[in-house]
């Protein structure tokens, strides 16, 4: 290429800078450099904020002059980056900051450090945790701090990290009452609540169970013994607690509880087991030395027989207080050594499972917890770490420990816990793969989980939770989810009952939050329900709804009976609720399988697992019937069935219901029978789908084979076919044996410089390999046999251009099935190449925002072009390309989303190619009036279709509230297109934008000297871009049998020299193509204060198809070749104007007279006049000549010239047509039975002229009504009709016939 020499600078550098801040004013000093860091500079961040804190004496002074300035610069740039893709937030900053580029620049430099921001925001938010402490005052959360953290926590995670998960935790924090305060209230509701068993069941407990161990040794003996009684009762709530016993040590002072219980769970067993509690509260630093006096009293209370028993089964609770903080690195060796050494008498006289210590100190409201058990040697379980006695047991924390090296993360809520648990290695297996990751929530709640509304806000709580989790940054990228929760509360009803009302309840919360929970990764949802069992003594039956995608499908639930251990309390088997096997060993949480690894490489690529979409299509049809609420729809369970489609040796497609995941190749592919509100008994469709697991989801020969297949059985069938496209288009590869085995040969050996003559094989490596493999010649130089390589052909089919022959048969396969059959596609992740030509070729587009559709990658660009031009697939065709070029439909922001678009896209699309629209019932009347009014000033052309809400009401519009759903609107936008139903009837849409709308031409980065360009589009005419979009959706209707209604509103086309060289002639010919081949009925519709003129009539005349179209004008419209002051200009020039008003004006007519008998000189005067009067007349003259000409334009003259078949009013316009399409279609439905037969419609319509009653035929829906009814004397009808025409189909073919010949077929017959 070209080389530039690079001479080394000479001169001088002229830096601008802002003057020094001196170092002797270390506040001012400290703040300047901290708003560098978040310009982007480096600074040591942490001396800077510690010294500028040293510098306030209050925390108000601190947030005012401190964090507010911080927060509020960090927010001025990244609100400019929030929420969406960089290209665009960077074009905007650009063309917000045209005339200071330097501004753009320094914003987009800033931000391009984000990670140093983020750490000093986050650092920040971790400091003012600690001002109450720091200024020894209360820290008030100001209004103006609030609303700044509430910005910081609605920041997107994904981008932002830990800044609005702290965020969010310091709001929920800091708005709680202190610690002494909430001490008070404590006592308080100890004292004024009564029953302590009935305290401990309180849900207002939940914010003060942790401060209950500073009251073990309240100077009121009344409170500390109620403390004590409710900490047991609460933390022991799941267990059947015997009468308590409480007392204190005369000699030591040390205050006892003791207690026997029992597991709810196991009462129903032969011999439950029984075992003893004990609660002992002593001050810390008196532990060593009364240890053995609490063995001794806890001996001493329980009698040998009950602490006795095969396995260690009792519990050791030892509250301890202290003044001062103790560190737990100093605090937890001292405790292990007093509890290992005591070990034997804890295990053989105590026959001890666990003892507590409990820490509390007088100046810290935070309690914490040691757990030393039998099974560690009364070592510290470090699992058991601040935890509650119970809590190990009810969130089954040694499940999750078998298999998983779990480090425990910080959460908001008290009763939950966060887990990331990593993979445990197995020294004697390689893993070749990274440790797979899970985040673990457990959390116990005591709610009514039937209540209406709990289950909900315990599981958003919980993705809440999870939230914050992901933005860890120990957590990875592809770490799954997991969510567990026990609910505390006993449910008292039937199993059955709780059983269907609770998987109602979940299977609705799925599919509710559907999209959330696959953002989060979850791949499971474990719910825990206790009901009491009657006549059984309080005993309790533990209900598992479990919810996982571990079987396949995702997230499918599955209600278990669970059976505890009578020792440990921990279930350790269940049974299906819904199955006749028996009972079924709980194994411990399994690490990723198969299964799960697939599911973590598509979200590597940011998609989902092929075999999920089968799920999400069953959650969005779930919220589709939700939408009508006056249908009843079938189980959940029930809404999608499906068939997996395999390409057998034969080459023959076959319907399997195999495993998941069993494919061998990287396309995959289902019929679907989908449950539809408008096909409630149900409805196929054919799904296609790339693994991307498999080899990235690349094209080989085998999977084109198999795409080929699938879509001609489509084809054949005539079946709607989705497309979820995620690929890396064709794959590609070499002949690996080669590789390590080919030689050069140099020109030089001493020079490789110099270059190399060819590749060869030493004559054993040739001999080696299979004949065909490689075409080489032999040659021999310097008694060296070689084989010169001259073809590499390789054993593996499908490494080359075979994939490309394949990619070729596949574009022409999905080109045929488009003009057959529905094709919709759906791009995730990324479509390359091939992927792209089939998205296009199947027209209609569904993209997701992270799913660039690109015909190569932007690496391979830059290598190309010889520099890093692009930093992103998205610039070459992520959504801000392919939506305003038309290649997208339809963007959504996930795979559920997109899932909902094609249910709902599917919801106007008929059965099969050869079906007419269903005609579904409609919760929108009929009847009712169109609402919405257009007028004579621009206006929403959305508002007119939809309706639109105007303060506190919804005027409605033309189709049924709640269906229009608008395609391409980014395209070509001085036109409207979209669907929606009529009275329950599908049909396809076109409208016109009436406000002037602007054309974004984006500046190409490989092309320095381009800039972006903004060609602004005036409302009512057609433009290239425009005119070829209504082309196209007129296809797209047309393929997908819809009825279709042009709101036709339009001036004319542009004709202008940009756009006649865009060749606006193409694109408007293409409409009158496209109307032409136009299938179903076609209303052109002028609506009210609407115009159609010259050209722009032409190409939506109704005689272009005349056996389909209808044109119909509001009588508030108008129609003419050009507008009233055009044809004035040319029809009713001034000339003719003067004319007028020397006819009408009296007083001219007077001038007029006079002139005629006026003397010379009194000519000149009267003239004058005239000419004064003329000027004063003319412009109200040209109003009424503009509305002379306007007379000629209205709807009247339209159809007394046959022009339109009726005028409407537009309120009442709706009622109108929805019965003029039902009536057309049916016609066309009974003209479909007998078209084969060479029966046109216009023979349909004149057999039901003749059957319907005259006085009825112009009233549509009569003829619909006598169509219902008379369905079987209309078939009758058109059997003598297609009897007829077979007879003279037959006559004519034995016309041509031989005598000889037509006689002897006669006589076969008679």
């Amino acid at each position: 290429g070209k080389v530039k020499v690079i001479e080394p600078f000479k001169g001088t550098l002229a830096v601008p800078s802002e003057p020094a801040v001196p170092m002797g004013n270390a506040a001012k000093y400290s703040k300047h450099h901290l708003q560098l860091i978040l310009d982007g500079y480096d600074h040591d961040m942490e001396n800077l904020m510690q010294g500028l804190l040293a510098t306030y004496n209050t925390s108000e002074d601190a947030v005012n002059d401190m964090a507010i300035p911080l927060i509020d610069k960090f927010l001025s740039v990244e609100d400019l980056f929030a929420n969406q893709e960089l290209n665009a937030a960077v074009l905007a900053i650009h063309k917000k900051n045209k005339e200071s580029p330097a501004a753009t620049v320094n914003i987009v430099a800033s931000h391009m450090q984000l990670k140093k921001k983020n750490n000093l925001i986050v650092y920040l938010l971790r400091q003012m945790e600690t001002f109450a402490d720091l200024f020894k005052g209360p820290f008030v959360l100001t209004d103006e701090i609030l609303d700044r953290l509430q910005k910081l926590a609605n920041l997107p995670g994904e981008t932002y990290g830990e800044v609005p998960a702290k965020a969010s935790q310091l709001l929920i924090e800091m708005q709680l009452p202190g610690s002494e305060s909430r001490l008070d209230q404590l006592k308080t509701f100890i004292l004024n609540e009564g029953i302590p068993e009935e305290v401990a069941k309180s849900r207002k407990l939940s914010l003060y169970v942790d401060l209950l161990p500073t009251l073990f040794q309240d100077e009121d003996s009344f409170i500390a013994r109620t403390a004590m009684e409710v900490y047991i009762r609460r933390t022991y709530r799941v267990h059947a607690v015997d009468e308590l016993k409480y007392e204190i040590d005369a000699d030591s002072g040390i205050r006892y509880m003791s207690w026997t219980f029992r597991y709810l769970d196991v009462m129903n067993t032969e011999e439950p087991v029984l075992r003893c509690g004990m609660l002992a509260a002593l001050p810390l630093d008196a532990l060593a030395s009364k240890i053995d006096s609490v063995v001794a009293t806890f001996k001493k209370t329980f009698d040998g027989a009950t602490v006795a028993g095969p396995d260690p089964k009792n519990n050791l609770l030892i509250a301890l207080s202290s003044d001062s903080v103790v560190g737990t690195s100093t605090l937890l060796p001292d405790l292990e050594k007093t509890m290992t050494s005591s070990s034997k008498t804890f295990r053989d006289e105590l026959n001890l499972r666990t003892v507590t210590a409990i820490v509390n100190y007088s100046s810290d409201s935070v309690t914490r917890t040691f757990s030393f058990t039998e099974c560690q040697d009364f070592t510290e379980d470090v699992l058991r770490r601040n935890m509650r006695p119970t809590f190990p047991q009810l969130l089954e924390l040694t499940r999750l420990a078998a298999n998983y090296d779990l480090e425990r993360l910080s959460t908001v809520g008290r009763n939950s816990q966060i887990w990331l648990g990593v993979e445990k290695k197995d020294q004697n297996v390689v893993l070749t793969r990274p440790s797979s990751q899970t985040v673990f929530y457990r959390a116990i709640s005591h709610s009514d989980f039937l209540v209406p509304g709990v289950a909900q806000r315990i599981l958003t709580f919980a993705m809440d939770e999870l939230d914050r989790a992901l933005l860890n940054p120990k957590v990875a990228k592809t770490a799954s989810t997991r969510i567990y929760f026990h609910v505390m509360k006993e449910l008292n009803s039937t199993t059955n009952s709780v059983v269907n009302d609770a998987k109602a309840l979940l299977e609705g919360i799925i599919a509710k939050f559907s999209t959330r929970l696959l953002k989060l990764r979850v791949d499971g949802i474990e719910i825990k329900l206790r009901l009491l069992q009657e006549g059984s003594g309080g005993a309790v039956r533990t209900i598992s709804l479990v919810s996982s995608s571990e079987a396949g499908k995702w997230l499918e639930t599955d209600a278990f009976v669970e059976y505890a251990d009578p020792i440990t309390g921990v279930p350790e088997q269940i049974q299906a609720l819904e199955s006749s096997e028996g009972r079924l060993k709980i194994s411990p949480y399994p690490v990723s399988n198969t299964l799960q690894v697939k599911r973590s490489s598509a979200r590597r690529v940011g998609s989902t697992y092929a075999y999920d979409y089968l799920r999400l299509m069953e959650v969005a049809l779930a919220k589709e019937w939700a939408k009508h609420s006056d249908m009843a729809m079938p189980p959940i369970n029930n809404l999608v069935n499906s068939e997996e489609l395999v390409l057998g040796e034969d080459g023959k497609l076959t319907r399997s219901m195999r495993s998941i995941g069993s494919n061998t190749i990287g396309m995959v592919a289902w019929v679907v029978d989908m449950r539809t509100p408008e096909y409630p008994s149900g409805r196929e469709i054919v799904l296609i789908a790339n693994d991307v697991t498999f080899q990235a989801g690349s094209f080989g020969v085998k999977e084109d084979d198999f795409f080929f297949k699938v879509s001609e059985y489509a084809r054949q069938l005539g079946l709607p076919r989705i497309y979820i496209a995620c690929n890396s288009g064709a794959r590609i590869g070499l002949v690996e044996d080669l590789k390590h085995k080919f030689k050069v040969a140099w020109n030089d050996e001493a020079l490789p410089g110099s270059g190399f003559a060819y590749l060869y094989l030493s004559e054993s490596d040739f001999s080696a390999m299979k004949p065909g493999v490689v075409l080489a010649e032999k040659v021999e130089v310097g008694g060296e046999v070689r084989y010169k390589i001259n073809d590499i052909i390789g054993e593996i089919h499908g490494i080359g251009v075979e994939n490309l022959r394949g990619s070729g048969m596949i574009a022409g396969e999905t080109s045929r099935a488009y003009e057959e059959i529905f094709t919709l596609s759906y791009v995730t992740g990324r479509t390359v190449g091939i992927g792209a030509y089939l998205v296009r070729l199947g027209q209609r587009t569904i993209q997701a925002k992270v799913g660039p559709i690109i015909l190569t990658g932007y690496g391979a660009l830059n290598k190309l072009l010889g520099r890093d031009v692009y930093t992103s697939q998205d610039q070459l065709g992520g959504p801000q390309v392919m939506i305003p070029n038309g290649v997208s439909h339809q963007l959504v922001e996930d795979d559920q989303e997109g899932v909902e678009n094609i249910v709902q896209w599917l919801s106007f699309v008929p059965k099969n190619s050869s079906s007419l629209p269903v005609m579904s019932f409609s919760s929108d009347p009929v009847d009712r009036l169109v609402e919405f009014l257009p007028t004579k000033t621009p206006y929403d052309p959305r508002h007119m279709l939809a309706g639109v809400h105007k303060g506190t009401h919804f005027e409605l519009g033309f189709f049924d509230k709640g269906t229009f759903v608008e395609v391409l609107a980014e395209w070509g936008k001085s036109v409207v297109t979209g669907r929606a139903k009529l009275g329950g009837i599908p049909m396809g849409i076109v409208a016109v934008e009436t406000r002037n709308v602007d054309r974004i031409v984006p500046a190409d980065p490989a092309n320095p000297n381009s800039t972006e360009v903004v060609e602004p589009q005036a409302g009512q005419v057609w433009f290239p871009d425009s005119a070829y979009k209504t082309a196209q959706a007129i296809n797209d209707f047309n393929k997908e049998n819809l009825p279709l209604i042009i709101f036709a509103n339009w001036r004319g086309f542009s004709g202008g020299t940009r756009d006649m060289f865009g060749e606006i002639l193409k694109y408007g010919a293409m409409i009158v193509d496209a109307l032409r081949k136009y299938e179903q009925p076609v209303f052109v519709y002028l609506p009210p204060n609407g115009e159609l003129r010259g050209g722009a009539w032409v190409v939506v005349d109704p005689t272009i198809n005349e056996e389909m179209m209808e044109m119909y004008a509001d009588v508030q419209s108008r129609g003419g070749i050009l507008e009233p002051p055009g044809i004035c200009e040319v029809k009713f020039r001034d000339k003719d104007l003067l004319k007028r008003m020397h006819m009408l004006d009296s007083e001219l007519v007077g001038l007029d007279q006079q002139l005629a008998s006026a003397s010379a000189d009194q000519s000149a005067e009267i003239k004058a006049k005239i000419v004064t009067r003329e000027k004063a007349l003319l412009p109200i003259y040209l109003q009424i000549a503009h509305e002379f000409a306007d007379l000629h334009d209205r709807a009247g003259r339209m159809k007394a010239k046959g022009v339109i078949r009726d005028s409407l009013d537009w309120p009442t316009a709706r009622r109108y047509l929805h019965w003029r399409v039902r009536r057309r279609l049916l016609e066309l439905g009974l003209s479909k039975t007998v078209s084969e037969h060479g029966i046109k419609l216009s023979q349909v319509q004149a057999v039901l002229a003749d059957l319907v009653d005259a006085g009825s035929l112009d009233n549509d829906e009569a003829v619909c009504s006598w169509i219902d009814k008379h369905g079987d004397k209309v078939k009758s009808e058109l059997a003598k009709l297609k009897n007829k025409a077979l007879s003279a189909k037959v006559a004519e073919q034995l016309a041509v016939l031989p005598p000889a010949d037509r006689h002897e077929i006669l006589k076969r017959f008679s």
